[in-house]
């Protein structure tokens, strides 16, 4: 049973650093072992201390618990009905002025995420913010302001941006409410560090 949990962790080490580019190499150096250490973590062959398995999360820019979530083997598609997604948002469902339904999200890749974002026509107290993802929005219903920066961009039904989170941003509807797709990708932690 410990055998086929450090041969998971392994897997999913190897597995998001190949899709983040990163050689064995870059990733051992970033926390401070040998490129064999992390070779025998990702082939399964030794358990790996909590603490550093925490270091590898934080290079590979996930949550250390994602390490231990079981993967759904031989699903390769992730289907989200309507009916679970459109619900009418009550006021407590509300973050940052807006309600988010998340979307079929694939655990394999923890570092995109896709929701529906809800921008009502009354925002109150409504200030922009920031995160540390890139994100990628595009307007399914409505239109709205997208503040970014200090400068207001008119977003239609259909418009799209692309956009760094770490700039202070936020959506303003502009005749009623409106619905945004947003994808949310965590910055490659190889581009990071350069």
């Amino acid at each position: 049973m410990e055998k086929d949990l450090e041969k998971n962790i392994g897997n999913k080490i190897k597995r998001l650093r190949q899709f983040l580019n990163m050689s064995q190499d870059e990733l051992a150096q970033k926390i401070g072992y040998s490129k064999s250490f992390i070779s025998k973590i990702e082939n399964g062959n030794i358990s790996v201390a909590i603490a550093t398995l925490s270091k590898i999360a934080k290079v590979l820019g996930v949550e250390l618990s994602w390490f231990f979530e079981e993967e759904e083997e031989g699903q390769p598609i992730y289907i989200m009905k309507r009916v679970d997604i459109n619900q009418s948002p009550k006021d407590d469902d509300y973050f940052f002025g807006y309600s988010y339904y998340p979307l079929a999200n694939n655990k394999r890749l923890p570092f995109i995420q896709t929701f529906l974002v809800h921008v009502p026509q009354q925002v109150k107290d409504k200030k922009p913010f920031t995160h540390d993802e890139e994100e990628f929005a595009y307007v399914i219903r409505g239109t709205i302001d997208l503040y970014y920066d200090g400068t207001l961009y008119r977003l239609e039904e259909g418009d799209n941006a692309y956009f760094d989170g770490t700039i202070p941003h936020m959506f303003l509807p502009v005749d009623g409410d409106a619905h945004v797709l947003v994808v949310m990708v965590r910055k490659n932690q190889k581009q990071e560090n350069h």
